[in-house]
């Protein structure tokens, strides 16, 4: 997988455009799609800020966790050498206990609520994004809440640049004959909209979308397999590109309205 810095830029401008002649059903399913996926992208950044919230009162209480437990333990020493005053220790001790185990479970409920939402979204996100979710067996609370934070880290980061990886697909994706192995391809992501994929001859190309709430790879002979493969080499070039345009989908249906995105690359400092 090649993931690209902010330094050479990259960046992604949508050039919407629509016939006129698609009649009234095509404006609703258009219009219904719109919102379905306003829906999704406000949900993702409703979890965002609700991490950005959370994520400092989380790591202040963790780390008043750990100095308690240091002064637990510095306390504990100290009344092995001491008999004064032992049985006030002791209460205060158990009192410092049970805040601990308070906090703790405190933290360990938000962890999961905030592990439960991002599991939600599994199905929707493209699939490298899936492959770095699916590593999350049991552990410690903290190690929990670490990788809910990478989650979300990783959220961010994927949908702020354009992303290429090789990756093979079933032949009946592609629309290569029956029987056929699978056909390796290169995929573009546009962060967590839209992808395009292409093999290395031009023989086989597509998108990648969330359809029905899953991530699909859908054939599309519409789509110019070389500007799809020149995208791609101005998603990887080092210096500046022309402009390539892509089709953008906005709808189940592959032959109806679509949109276009404008990829290039820009001077670097």
């Amino acid at each position: 997988m090649n993931r690209f810095p902010s330094k050479p830029l990259l960046a992604a401008t949508l050039l919407l455009s629509f016939g006129t002649s698609h009649g009234d059903d095509l404006v609703r399913q258009l219009d219904g799609l719109s919102r379905q996926w306003l829906m999704t992208e406000q949900q993702a950044s409703h979890i965002e800020q609700s991490w950005r919230q959370q994520k400092p009162v989380l790591e202040q209480r963790i780390s008043l966790l750990k100095a308690e437990k240091s002064e637990l333990s510095e306390v504990i020493k100290r009344s092995k050498t001491s008999s004064n005053d032992v049985d006030e220790q002791r209460i205060a001790l158990l009192e410092k206990q049970t805040q601990v185990e308070q906090d703790q479970a405190r933290i360990t409920e938000v962890t999961q609520s905030l592990k439960s939402r991002l599991d939600g979204y599994f199905s929707m996100l493209p699939p490298p994004l899936q492959q770095d979710w699916m590593n999350d067996d049991e552990v410690e609370p903290s190690e929990l809440l670490r990788r809910q934070l990478a989650r979300l880290s990783r959220l961010e980061e994927f949908n702020d640049r354009l992303t290429v990886v090789s990756a093979r697909l079933p032949a009946a994706t592609v629309g290569a004959a029956s029987g056929s192995d699978d056909v390796l391809v290169k995929q573009l992501y546009l962060g967590l909209a839209q992808a395009w994929f292409v093999s290395a001859d031009g023989s086989y190309s597509g998108v990648g979308r969330v359809v029905d709430g899953e991530w699909q790879w859908l054939q599309d002979p519409a789509i110019d397999p070389q500007a799809v493969l020149a995208a791609i080499d101005a998603a990887n070039s080092q210096v500046p590109t022309e402009p390539v345009s892509l089709p953008l989908a906005l709808s189940d249906s592959l032959a109806m309205g679509q949109d276009a995105t404008t990829i290039t690359t820009t001077e670097g400092e």
